[in-house]
């Protein structure tokens, strides 16, 4: 498995895609996080952004159930404890 590399954690805290996550723009945040898994070079890197994203996509579905709103914050939460180093 390959290291993260210093360029690789200076993107893993994009600033403009957590001000979109911030601001309730999961689609816009998940697309960000797309381009920065286009630019980092580890694995281990792409998994962490891979799993932010799952999270924004996640977040911007609309689910039917009663309680959604519950059930996706605590799995967008379980999702970005998963995410931090």
């Amino acid at each position: 498995m390959q290291k993260t590399t210093p360029a690789d954690r200076i993107l893993l805290q994009d600033s403009i895609a957590e001000a979109l996550e911030r601001a309730g723009l999961w689609r816009r945040a998940a697309a960000r996080w797309l381009h920065i898994f286009d630019q980092v070079e580890s694995d281990q890197a792409r998994e962490r952004v891979a799993l932010r994203r799952e999270a924004c996509l996640l977040m911007s579905t609309n689910n039917t159930e009663g309680d959604r709103g519950a059930k996706r914050r605590a799995t967008y939460r379980k999702l970005i404890a998963a995410y931090q180093p």
